[in-house]
């Protein structure tokens, strides 16, 4: 008894961890914009609150980055992650990297 209860009580602790240090995706909503010169010029995300992020895929994902190019113009949410202090690229906007995870198109719903 005493060793089924000492399982699930370690099961409980582990899986309360594992909750706890697992985040929320980031949300931002925004446009694109292009940076830099032809043929070099990249994306990047004006969200509406001003900041501006370099756009980067999640691994895997179902879409590329010209899904999301072909969006410019339009409002957009992105799902992701933030990272304010990325390191080793040159392409990099003021605010930080944004790894997509999913994004919509917000002006279909309008």
């Amino acid at each position: 008894m005493k060793k089924n209860f000492l399982t699930a009580f370690l099961l409980l602790c582990t899986l309360s961890l594992i909750f706890a240090f697992s985040r929320a995706p980031d949300t931002v909503v925004g446009h694109i914009n292009f940076y830099g010169n032809a043929p070099h010029a990249y994306p990047g995300i004006v969200t509406v609150e001003g900041e501006v992020f370099s756009i980067r895929i999640e691994e895997g994902a179902s879409f590329t980055l010209d899904d999301i190019k072909a969006l410019q113009g339009h409002m957009i949410r992105f799902d992701g992650k933030i990272d304010r202090n990325p390191s080793g690229t040159f392409e990099t906007l003021k605010d930080g990297v944004f790894t997509v995870f999913e994004f919509e198109d917000l002006s279909k719903t309008l």
